[in-house]
């Protein structure tokens, strides 16, 4: 994985730019090699066939799905994910999180405080910035069981209710109860306000260029939900995004 006694990394991104600065950071440092920029799409689609590396390093640039987030966490356990971007929800960093990524850069770093924020990442230890950690320990937290999660994650795709029956397989009934439980225990008043939550929650990208909130593929379950500090009556936008500064 190293190169001539240098920890390698694979960098997940469109952006042959931002990959070559970069590796010109890297050279400079003399401690990191760039083994590999995997075109986003295809890397993160199908990680089993990246080259082994010390770290995995995901721009966030461009469209990250929760999904694709949990699915490398899962396929390169032998070394850290960390994600790289300059703005992010709260929603989705708290999930990526949850998923197991072990660091959260801000594309903005300073050149030596990102060599240093990869060592610690590098070392088996995590690496928040103070602001994104002190937002996720305030953040109104709500736990799911699995069947509750599934159904915030369905209704984030737009489902209807017997579009959500066929899904889980189960009873148009069901799903009305599974509906109004989550009522009571979100404080929100209807579909449309549970609906603004679960796009909040279920996101498929970490920039504001739109796309198919849904997670590709079986249908995850959401063990918690996170909402905005007024849960159930608030106007904040759902377009809610962390800009992470050190």
């Amino acid at each position: 994985m190293a190169n001539e006694g240098k920890s390698g990394v694979v960098f997940f991104s469109h952006n042959r730019l931002m990959a070559e600065g970069l590796n010109s950071v890297f050279t400079q440092s003399g401690e990191f090699v760039l083994v590999e920029r995997c075109d986003q799409a295809r890397g993160l689609e199908r990680p089993g066939a990246v080259q082994p590396a010390d770290i995995m390093l995901v721009d966030t640039g461009t469209v990250v799905t929760l999904a694709a987030v949990r699915d490398l966490c899962q396929s390169v356990r032998y070394c850290p994910v960390a994600l790289w971007g300059s703005a992010i929800s709260l929603e989705f960093a708290s999930h990526a999180i949850e998923l197991g990524v072990r660091g959260i850069i801000p594309s903005d770093i300073e050149v030596a405080a990102l060599i240093d924020a990869l060592r610690i990442i590098r070392s088996g230890k995590l690496w928040f910035t103070k602001q994104l950690l002190d937002a996720v320990l305030a953040a109104n937290r709500r736990s799911l069981t699995q069947r509750e999660g599934q159904v915030v994650t369905l209704l984030a795709r737009g489902l209807k209710n017997k579009e959500l029956a066929y899904e889980l397989g189960i009873g148009e009934g069901s799903v009305k109860v599974y509906l109004s439980r989550l009522y009571k225990k979100l404080g929100v008043n209807d579909r449309f306000q549970l609906s603004l939550y679960a796009l909040r929650n279920v996101v498929n990208t970490l920039t504001s260029s739109g796309g198919d909130p849904s997670l590709e593929g079986s249908t995850p379950s959401l063990r918690t939900l996170i909402l905005p500090p007024a849960a159930g009556g608030g106007s904040e936008s759902p377009e809610r995004r962390l800009q992470f500064r050190r």
